[in-house]
């Protein structure tokens, strides 16, 4: 909904494009990180981090500042 109202019509497939191709890299990184996580660690360890980094992801936006749509 934020790239749709912040960027012109004809680039919104490709800001979608980039988001969908940077969450699939994300998603074998973190689960990489999380064994990696889990074996150094312990399995406890890991998923506090695992709670831990959405709960950042949540909080981090609230201190954006909105830009106004034209």
């Amino acid at each position: 909904m934020l790239q749709r109202q912040n960027m012109p019509p004809a680039q919104v497939a490709k800001a979608m494009a980039l988001f969908t191709a940077v969450f699939v890299v994300g998603q074998v990184i973190g689960l990489v990180l999380a064994g990696e996580v889990a074996d150094r660690h312990g399995l406890g360890t890991s998923l506090w981090f695992g709670a831990g980094l959405p709960t950042v992801a949540v909080v981090l936006p609230w201190g954006m500042r909105r830009t106004r749509s034209t």
